[in-house]
C-alpha cells in the first residue's frame, strides 16, 4: 500500500510522531546550556570542562549522522526509531541519575547519538507520505 493513499490522520499522526522525536533530539541537545555553571559547581570541574557535556553532544549528534541514515536505508525508518528512542529516554534517564561528571559526560555523549535519529530522516517521511504539492508546507511545519 502506497504511504501517499493512507488516511490523512494517519499520515498526520505519523508527521507529528516524527516532528515530536525531532523535537526531542533538539532539546536534549541544548539541555545542558542553561546549567553549566551549576553543573560545573555540583561536580566540582571549570565551566569550560562542564561545556564539554554541550559540545559533544553536538559532535555525537553530527557523527550519529552517518551511522543511523545508514541504518534507515539498510533496515528501514520504523526499526530505528524503535530502537533509538526508547534509547533517548534510557541515556536521558542515565543523566539524570548521573552521581559523576565522568558518567554525566558519557551519558550525554551518547544520547547526543542516539538522537540524531530523529535529525536524519524527517524530510524522507516527508517525501513517502505526502504528495509534491504538500510537501512544502509539511516541512514549513515541522520547521516551525
Amino acid at each position: 500500500m502506497d504511504l501517499k493513499n493512507w488516511p490523512r490522520y494517519q499520515k498526520w499522526m505519523n508527521f507529528f510522531t516524527i516532528c515530536f522525536f525531532s523535537f526531542l533530539a533538539t532539546v536534549n541537545t541544548s539541555k545542558h546550556t542553561v546549567a553549566i555553571l551549576p553543573i560545573a559547581t555540583e561536580f566540582n570541574v571549570d565551566t569550560n570542562t562542564a561545556a564539554f557535556l554541550v559540545c559533544f553532544n553536538v559532535l555525537a549528534l553530527g557523527i550519529g549522522n552517518f551511522f543511523w541514515v545508514t541504518a534507515l536505508r539498510m533496515f528501514g525508518r520504523r526499526p530505528v526509531f524503535l530502537v533509538a528512542l526508547p534509547m533517548l529516554a534510557a541515556l536521558n534517564i542515565w543523566s539524570a541519575k548521573a552521581s559523576s561528571f565522568g558518567s554525566l559526560l558519557g551519558a550525554t555523549i551518547l544520547s547526543g547519538f542516539a538522537s540524531a535519529a530523529g535529525e536524519a530522516p524527517v524530510s524522507a517521511v516527508v517525501v513517502d507520505l505526502f504528495f509534491v504539492h504538500q510537501r512544502g508546507t509539511m516541512m514549513m511545519i515541522f520547521h516551525l
